[in-house]
């Protein structure tokens, strides 16, 4: 129908048809605007976030070409923007890695989505090399098919170095005990599980590292009655003071004198540091003095003859039997008396 032939009516109701359907479309591009506006927000705050991390970021196509990356990534090789986009993950990781990092990706990635986190090496642009650590993502599209990969990097060099000057002062410390002519050992003081032996002990009783210490050391079927653990803690529970005791070892039936401490094991855990010197020998010789002098102290007190000994203040320190009985005394009457108790002082000058 022609507008010439339409009604006042109709001509109004389209225009308010028209009107309303204006509205819409610029309700519905005030829409679009805002959320053009929210996108644009959004990607500026990841963009924000992506290049601001500590730790690198790159994405790679299928083929293995570096395809976007973050300035710590950058960072980390030293190459210029335009020369990163000409590499693949190939060309910055030495050669070494290729088969490793073709298995991690067939195996996992492809498979489930992501790697475990894993090491290997970069190369800079000035050819040195650094570790890095690392997860692999898959990217897919819409239908699940791969269309490339990206992955979050870490440089670990700080922590390798702190992990090596760990190991040579390991080394050191293990270097300086295995001088040591002693059994040293060090167990954890929950588990008892030995963490540390030194080459003597290990001669001693074996390279026993992970197993229980009364077990290897006593072959016992529980904890040591004579363990000294409760009492390396102070109120607190923390390491005290050291331990001194003497013990003997019914594996290698020797005697032993053990300074015995609670130190913090390198996990932060409580373990039990035990320094052992073999005193076998001084036990031998403590024991034959020991024999020695009961036997002499047999025969004194057996002597038909009197026996006294003065002390330098001239007070009797010894008085056997024979010379008790002579004096009309018991022996320990006369022990710390003074000698005029059975000498006259007139006669002192000529004993």
């Amino acid at each position: 129908m022609k507008d010439s032939h339409k009604t006042k009516a109709q001509l109004w109701s389209e225009l308010a048809e028209l009107r309303q359907q204006v509205a819409e479309l610029q309700a519905a591009e005030a829409e679009r605007q805002r959320a053009a506006a929210a996108l644009h927000r959004s990607e500026k705050r990841y963009r924000e976030l992506y290049e601001n991390l500590h730790d690198g970021s790159a994405a790679v196509d299928m083929t293995g070409k570096i395809i976007e990356f973050n300035r710590a990534f950058q960072g980390m090789l030293g190459y210029s923007t335009q020369e990163i986009y000409h590499k693949t993950y190939g060309d910055i990781t030495p050669q070494k890695w290729h088969p490793i990092e073709a298995k991690i990706l067939e195996d996992q990635v492809l498979k489930r989505g992501y790697s475990d986190l894993y090491e290997k090496e970069y190369k800079r642009k000035d050819g040195t090399i650094f570790p890095v650590e690392l997860r692999t993502y898959l990217a897919q599209d819409d239908s699940g098919n791969p269309i490339g990969m990206w992955a979050f990097v870490r440089d670990i060099t700080e922590r390798k170095q702190a992990e090596s000057a760990s190991i040579e002062s390991h080394e050191r410390l293990l270097t300086v005990l295995d001088s040591i002519d002693a059994d040293i050992y060090v167990a954890d003081m929950e588990t008892y599980e030995i963490l540390l032996m030194n080459s003597h002990m290990c001669a001693s009783f074996g390279q026993d590292l992970g197993r229980i210490c009364w077990q290897v050391f006593r072959h016992e079927s529980g904890p040591c009655a004579h363990c000294t653990n409760s009492r390396l803690l102070d109120a607190d529970g923390n390491p005290g003071g050291v331990v001194v005791w003497e013990g003997h070892n019914p594996i290698t039936r020797k005697w032993y004198i053990n300074y015995d401490r609670a130190i913090r094991w390198v996990d932060g855990r409580l373990a039990r540091l035990q320094v052992a010197t073999d005193i076998t020998e001084r036990k031998r010789a403590e024991d034959e003095i020991a024999r020695l002098k009961d036997f002499n102290e047999s025969i004194v007190q057996n002597m038909t003859e009197g026996i006294v000994i003065e002390d330098a203040q001239w007070r009797l320190s010894f008085v056997n039997p024979a010379a008790a009985a002579l004096l009309g005394y018991a022996p320990e009457e006369l022990l710390g008396q003074a000698s005029t108790t059975i000498v006259p002082p007139d006669q002192l000058p000529i004993v």
